[in-house]
């Protein structure tokens, strides 16, 4: 949904549906035009469900009080994620056919990875103002 000054938002369940289609991409290793057939074939909810399967596995839990537990994102690096990137980096390189393609591929990787970078670096004061407090 889009609001005032372009600004937009989401719901729970959207967010949901793309994280279940992300897991069809990238997990399963699926082609868009698969995650489109299994749209059609499991519906809607069932891939918004994996989405929200997911997301409930990428989150640690955080002790609030004595018997109260809370959810947040890891902010923490791992290898595991660096491996990730690389991986997937990798599968797109190989897909890559023609030299306009390459190109295309090699300007998007660069902004990906500067993207990548920031972020990194955002977590990282991120953890530390966490930590500071």
């Amino acid at each position: 949904m889009k609001k005032g000054g372009g600004r937009r938002y989401y719901r729970p369940e959207d967010i949901a549906l793309l994280s279940g289609i992300r897991a069809l991409l990238y997990d399963d290793g699926l082609s868009i035009k698969q995650v489109q057939a299994e749209l059609k074939v499991q519906g809607v909810p069932a891939i918004a469900a994996r989405g929200r399967k997911e997301n409930m596995s990428r989150a640690t839990p955080e002790v609030v009080g004595a018997n109260d537990v809370q959810t947040r994102p890891s902010l923490e690096s791992s290898s595991e994620d660096q491996d990730l990137v690389h991986q997937r980096v990798d599968e797109d390189e190989s897909r890559a056919e023609t030299a306009k393609e390459r190109e295309n591929h090699d300007e998007t990787q660069e902004r990906l990875s500067d993207a990548l970078q920031k972020l990194l670096n955002a977590r990282e004061r991120l953890n530390e103002t966490l930590q500071k407090h």
